[in-house]
């Protein structure tokens, strides 16, 4: 296993873009940062750093630019890998909201780019399927004709999602593990439904309550389908979100379509504040 730190925007509001504002546009603030990930580094014997700066706004687009420039030129010279999570982008300025993410520029300065290609549908919004193929895709398609292919990590949503719909026609939910989503199934006789457009199942439920759920998540047959998108595309390799939410067939078609080679792992640790660790593999 190699360690990497990951820096992150994450705070007691959830992800703060004014935070990201105020860092990446204060040029002393930048080089104080980057001092302290290096010091963080070596401290810990970390291998590299993750960026993983989330809700970055348009005008920050070239702030961004900057700092992971500034951050590569700093770290690289002593061995350390830079990498970064970026949203889910199929053009340059699209989606609008995804704009401050320049694919082109970061992927020049960066040793890996980490795709978010998850949360299509999450809470705060309709139920719907988290990854659905199609969209994938449609990330891939254009991220392998704007970055290295060998810099590219696909990331793969290893949860689930229940909505509950409320009274109102609003909802509101909560997160699973793969294996507590299917627990929950069974334990409803619940008939769990596959939709082949986006490649994702998912399942409807009555609580205790009386309350309507919906439950989207991924198991082995849509796991598999973004597993086979990895060779299909020439891209490095996969990265998980998150570990430590049970899905053991996962594992078992990774070790199906790939060869694993144990050194090739990479663990990826977040504070321990934060939303949890991924766990990067090349193929």
């Amino acid at each position: 296993m190699v360690p990497v730190a990951v820096i992150t925007n994450l705070s007691a509001k959830g992800f703060d873009h004014q935070l990201a504002h105020h860092i990446l546009n204060n040029p002393s603030l930048r080089k104080k940062l980057i001092n302290n990930i290096e010091r963080l580094l070596r401290y810990n014997d970390f291998k590299g750093v993750n960026i993983d700066f989330e809700e970055v706004r348009s005008e920050d687009r070239t702030a961004l630019n900057l700092f992971m420039k500034e951050l590569a030129n700093k770290l690289r010279p002593s061995g350390f890998t830079v990498s970064i999570s970026v949203p889910p982008k199929q053009g340059d300025r699209y989606p609008s909201h995804f704009a401050g993410y320049d694919y082109a520029a970061l992927g020049k300065v960066v040793d890996y780019m980490f795709l978010m290609t998850y949360d299509w549908h999450c809470f705060g919004g309709p139920p719907g399927p988290i990854a659905p193929i199609n969209q994938v895709r449609a990330t891939l398609n254009y991220a392998v004709n704007t970055v290295p292919k060998q810099k590219l990590f696909l990331g793969i949503a290893m949860y689930a999602y229940d909505w509950i719909y409320l009274r109102n026609g609003a909802t509101k939910g909560t997160s699973h593990s793969q294996n507590e989503a299917v627990k929950l199934a069974m334990d409803h006789g619940s008939s769990i439904i596959y939709d082949p457009s986006s490649k994702s199942p998912y399942f409807f439920y009555t609580d205790k309550k009386g309350n309507k759920h919906v439950v989207w998540f991924e198991d082995a047959r849509s796991i598999i389908a973004k597993y086979r998108l990895i060779s299909q595309y020439g891209i490095r390799g996969m990265g998980g979100w998150k570990l430590g939410l049970p899905f053991p067939q996962a594992e078992a078609m990774l070790r199906q379509i790939f060869w694993v080679e144990n050194r090739k792992y990479v663990l990826s640790h977040l504070p321990r504040s934060g939303r949890g660790s991924y766990l990067l593999f090349y193929a």
